[in-house]
């Protein structure tokens, strides 16, 4: 698989994104083919990865980009990559993202404002996040699976699921170190999952 002359390597997915999925999204982008789909970008900051949904890339592109960038490159934070859902709006929002995100701390404003937005991130691994501030605040249409997230490490969830219209997830977490909660909840008007465990 080659995008602008770089071969990628193959795709290691977590639980939960199927590697038929893959296949078939980058497949319908005419970027990858074969059984198995390969990454085509390797973004490594956030500027380059938001530059993959500019206007240069087709449309098949943007709805294949969920699986087809290797993310493993991008450290710290990866905060307003999609606020405001301009950039979300623009590629199939129900697939999986099949980032890895293992190195970022900051998840800041990350889908604030994205109306329609939920796609699968539940296998991403947060383990190293301290700020999820904002993060999918006012993302009105999210309902994704975040219950095995590990933010045991976070200390501000300020506003994290602020104005959630349609969030109602269990969240058993441990938020041991957790200093700033204002708002966290605030507008989820539906939510009943379960934070016995807080």
């Amino acid at each position: 698989c080659e995008e602008g002359g770089a071969t990628g390597a193959s795709v290691t997915l977590g639980e939960g994104c199927g590697p038929q999925a893959c296949t078939n999204a980058c497949a319908s982008a005419g970027v990858c083919t074969g059984v198995a789909c390969m990454k085509i970008h390797s973004p490594t900051s956030v500027d380059e990865l938001k530059d993959l949904f500019g206007t240069g890339a087709t449309q098949a592109e943007k709805e294949a980009i969920g699986c087809c960038i290797d993310t493993s490159g991008i450290a710290g934070m990866l905060d307003r990559l999609f606020a405001g859902g301009i950039i979300a709006n623009s590629y199939n929002e129900n697939d999986p993202l099949c980032w890895d995100v293992s190195k970022i701390t900051d998840f800041t404003a990350f889908c604030a404002g994205c109306a329609t937005f939920n796609g699968d991130v539940s296998t991403w691994d947060t383990s190293r996040v301290t700020v999820f501030e904002a993060m999918f605040a006012s993302a009105y249409g999210f309902n994704g699976d975040i219950s095995k997230w590990d933010v045991s490490k976070a200390n501000d969830f300020n506003a994290m699921l602020g104005g959630g219209k349609n969030f109602n997830r269990d969240l058993n977490w441990d938020v041991a170190n957790a200093v700033n909660l204002v708002n966290f909840l605030q507008g989820a008007a539906i939510f009943n999952g379960d934070i016995s465990k807080w």
